[in-house]
């Protein structure tokens, strides 16, 4: 393993995603508690899910979607330039189990369907405002998401090879490079990044 090796991330995209889409509101003067349908309308001719569906209900797990789309389900979609909107359509398409914020449940599309709302929210691809958000900020210059080529002094390693639906999944997609963690990079403003632990009673 080298500075420049390079891994899928899998599940933990789901912090990026989570940290681009809350900015992007932020900046934007948008609440956490705004129905996703009024942030992305065009979801409204096939909406079977609960019309209170909240941002932050998505984000914590507690959306009470029903969870019958897997990755079967999402690599029949391909990975064209309406995938994730496709995807989208899929997991609201099914309605909900259970009412909003009633209970927990780990569910991948949850995340596809923030990604969806970042993509939406920005005019933009889910990849291309995750390097716009948070990857090219933060000097990220070599991680990138899966379906795209990394330069090729880049290692790309990974136990198993892209599949069909990474551009779909916003979960799966994204390679992080060993140098571009904050603690291996050069900072960019001469500062160098600190982390801090919160104390445990906040």
């Amino acid at each position: 393993m080298s500075p420049d090796s390079c891994f899928r991330i899998a599940s933990l995209i789901d912090v990026f995603t989570c940290t681009a889409l809350v900015k992007t509101m932020r900046d934007n003067s948008i609440p956490l508690g705004t129905p996703v349908i009024e942030l992305f309308p065009d979801l409204a001719p096939g909406w079977r899910a609960d019309v209170r569906l909240a941002i932050e209900q998505i984000l914590g797990q507690v959306s009470g979607l029903r969870e019958p789309v897997d990755s079967t389900a999402l690599a029949a979609l391909g990975d064209g330039p309406r995938a994730l909107q496709d995807a989208a359509e899929l997991v609201v398409g099914t309605g909900n189990e259970l009412e909003p914020g009633a209970r927990w449940s780990y569910y991948n599309c949850n995340y596809i369907l923030a990604g969806a709302v970042l993509a939406a929210l920005s005019g933009t691809s889910y990849e291309r405002a995750l390097e716009k958000t948070l990857l090219g900020p933060w000097n990220a210059l070599r991680s990138r998401m899966g379906a795209r080529p990394f330069r090729p002094d880049v290692s790309q390693r990974t136990a198993a090879g892209l599949s069909p639906s990474d551009a779909v999944d916003p979960r799966r997609g994204l390679r992080e490079c060993c140098r571009d963690q904050p603690a291996a990079r050069p900072p960019r403003h001469g500062k160098v990044p600190q982390r801090h632990a919160a104390p445990l009673d906040q």
